[in-house]
């Protein structure tokens, strides 16, 4: 999914305790000492575990993470109304972001040494 790629930008929802709607950016260096690493299954793969295997193998684009602290987490297929009213806000990060990323030259290696 990543490795083919020089840079990738993640937008996700991140539970850091933080106010509702609440918007982080970081590179995944700066929080893997804070990922546990105890798995139930063999089948709990997670984003940080496929940076890990697009470490491993060489192919890790530099990447950036755009977390958003949610209001609510369960299941749905929709965003929560206060979510849709920080959206515009949000976007607008994102679309920085994506404009400060493709001014910036791919790092070789920037990403791709060990976890």
């Amino acid at each position: 999914m990543i490795q083919n790629h020089n840079k990738a930008l993640i937008i996700d929802a991140i539970d850091a305790g933080a106010q509702p709607g609440a918007v982080f950016r970081f590179q995944p260096a700066e929080i893997e000492c804070l990922l546990g690493e105890h798995k139930t299954s063999l089948h709990q793969v997670d984003l940080f575990d496929t940076i890990k295997i697009a470490r491993f193998t060489g192919k890790c684009p530099q990447i950036v993470i755009i977390g958003i602290q949610p209001f609510q987490i369960t299941w749905g297929l929709s965003l929560t109304p206060e979510m849709l009213e920080k959206l515009p806000g949000i976007l607008a990060l994102v679309k920085d972001e994506i404009e400060a990323m493709s001014l910036l030259p791919a790092e070789e290696g920037s990403e791709g040494s060990g976890y």
